[in-house]
C-alpha cells in the first residue's frame, strides 16, 4: 500500500497551485495515495472527485462567515472525520488560513505531520497567528521573497520555493500564448471580477457599468468555472446596450492577448503583472468585513504587485472608492503612454525579484522526502 497524503485547498487559486504539486508528487512517487478537499484542477490531477468541493468553502470575510456559521461548523466536523478516516502520513494545507490554521492545530495535536503551502499573510495582519504556526506546522513553503526571513525569525522551518504564478507564466511563455504588448488589441478590456461569488456580486456591477460608460468597444469578462453563468448574465442584463463577451478559457491562455484589465484584488493581480497587462486593482467587501480588516491590517497595499514592490505601482480602488466615476477617472489616467511605460518597467522589476524557480516541483520533492522517512 502506498503512502497517503491529504490536501486541503479552499479556493480557486489554491486549487490550481495544489494541482501542480500533486502532478509533480505523483511523478516523483507514483504509488502515493491522495485524498483531498479542493476543486476541478485537483480532481483532474488526482483522477478522482474531491471529498468536499471548494464551492462549499468559498467566502471572503468576517461578515460572510458569520452569516453561514452553521454551515462552517458542519464542515469543521466533516474535515476531522475525513482526515481520521484516511490516516495520511502527511497533511498538506494550501493557503485558506481561516480553515487551514485551525486544521493544522487540531492535526498536530493528533500526531499528524503538517506541511503548509502558501503561508497565511501574518506579516500583513493578525501576527498572533505566527505563534500558532510555530507550534503546529512542520514545514512551511512560502511564495513571496520577503516571507522566508519573516517566518524564520519566529523559529518556523520555512523554505522559499518560488511563486506558482511565475511557473504558470513561464509555461505560457514557452507555449507562445503571450503576444508582444504592441501587438495586443488596444480596443479590448478584460474584466476579472474575482474567483468568489461574493466578489463577483460586489465588483462586477460597477466594473461592467464603468466599462459601458467608457465606450470600450470590446469588453470581455473572465468567468470562473465554479461560479454559475447566470450570475454574470444577471449583471450584464441590467445594462442597456451592453457589449460584453464572457470568456471561459483558462486565464493563463488569454491574458497575453490584452493590454488592459480591471482586476479584483488577489492572485490575478500578480498574473496580470507577469503577463504585462496594465491593470487597475479593485477591492470591495461587506462594510462590516472592511471595518474589521482595516483595523487589523498592517500593510499599505492590497494588491500583490504593490506589496512585493513596496510601492504604489498599480492603482488600487478600495471599498467606497470603488465607484463608476472614480473608475472612469482612473481609466483615463492609466491609458497615457507615460503611465503605461512606468507600469511595464515596474513589472520587469517584479519578475526579477520573483525569479524563475518551480515551486510545485520543490514542494513535491520535499513531500516525497517526508514520505520516505
Amino acid at each position: 500500500m502506498g503512502k497517503r497524503v491529504f490536501f486541503i485547498a479552499g479556493e480557486k487559486s489554491g486549487d490550481m497551485h495544489a494541482a501542480e504539486v500533486i502532478r509533480q508528487l505523483i511523478k516523483a512517487k507514483p504509488e502515493v495515495e491522495i485524498a483531498f478537499w479542493g476543486g476541478s484542477a485537483m480532481a483532474e490531477a488526482v483522477g478522482a472527485p474531491p471529498l468536499v468541493h471548494i464551492r462549499q468553502l468559498a467566502t471572503i470575510g468576517f461578515w460572510e462567515v458569520v452569516r453561514k456559521l452553521p454551515h462552517f461548523v458542519r464542515l469543521w466536523h466533516r474535515v476531522q472525520r475525513d482526515i481520521e478516516s484516511f490516516r495520511p502520513e502527511v497533511l498538506v494545507l494550501v493557503d485558506f488560513p481561516g480553515l487551514n490554521l485551525r486544521v493544522a492545530r487540531w492535526a498536530k495535536q493528533r500526531g499528524y505531520s503538517v506541511h503548509y503551502y502558501i503561508a497565511p499573510k501574518a506579516w500583513a495582519w493578525n501576527r498572533r497567528r505566527v505563534d500558532t504556526m510555530a507550534k503546529c506546522i512542520d514545514r512551511l513553503y512560502v511564495i513571496l521573497p520577503f516571507e522566508e526571513d519573516f517566518f524564520k525569525s519566529f523559529g518556523i522551518r520555512v523554505q522559499y520555493v518560488g511563486n506558482p504564478v511565475v511557473e504558470r507564466y513561464l509555461k505560457a511563455l514557452r507555449h507562445g500564448s503571450i503576444q508582444p504588448f504592441e501587438e495586443r488589441d488596444d480596443d479590448a478590456l478584460l474584466l476579472l471580477p474575482g474567483s468568489r461569488l461574493s466578489e463577483v456580486r460586489y465588483l462586477l456591477p460597477v466594473m461592467a457599468k464603468a466599462a459601458h460608460n467608457a465606450g470600450i468597444r470590446r469588453i470581455h469578462i473572465s468567468r470562473v468555472q465554479e461560479i454559475p453563468l447566470d450570475e454574470y448574465h444577471r449583471v450584464i442584463g441590467t445594462i442597456e446596450g451592453s457589449r460584453y463577451e464572457i470568456v471561459e478559457r483558462d486565464l493563463a491562455a488569454i491574458l497575453g492577448q490584452y493590454r488592459h484589465a480591471w482586476v479584483a484584488s488577489g492572485t490575478a493581480t500578480l498574473e496580470a503583472a507577469l503577463w504585462d497587462v496594465v491593470q487597475i486593482v479593485l477591492y470591495r467587501v461587506h462594510p462590516i468585513t472592511y471595518f474589521v480588516a482595516k483595523r487589523l491590517a498592517q500593510v499599505s497595499y492590497v494588491s500583490l504587485v504593490n506589496l512585493i514592490l513596496q510601492a504604489p505601482l498599480v492603482p488600487e480602488l478600495l471599498q467606497d472608492q470603488m465607484r463608476v466615476t472614480r473608475l472612469l477617472q482612473q481609466w483615463e489616467q492609466i491609458r497615457h503612454p507615460e503611465e503605461i511605460q512606468r507600469i511595464r518597467e515596474g513589472y520587469a522589476d517584479l519578475r526579477r525579484r520573483l525569479g524563475e524557480r518551480s515551486p510545485s516541483q520543490e514542494v513535491a520533492l520535499s513531500l516525497a522526502e517526508a514520505l520516505r522517512r
